[in-house]
């Protein structure tokens, strides 16, 4: 995971809901392969944490 990857799953985890922060736990657990399928399939919160700023 790269540190840009890693600071998008950190604020999933920590502003997230529960599915979100149920979904950082995903990111957290997968190989590069799942990984980039959980980014292809929740692409609109992986962008909205990407964006985030808090």
């Amino acid at each position: 995971m790269t540190d840009e990857e890693y600071d998008v799953v950190a604020k999933m985890e920590k502003f997230g809901g529960s599915f979100v922060q149920a979904l950082a736990v995903c990111f957290q657990r997968a190989d590069p392969n799942n990984f980039m399928k959980l980014k292809i399939t929740f692409h609109e919160y992986w962008e909205e944490f990407k964006e985030f700023n808090k």
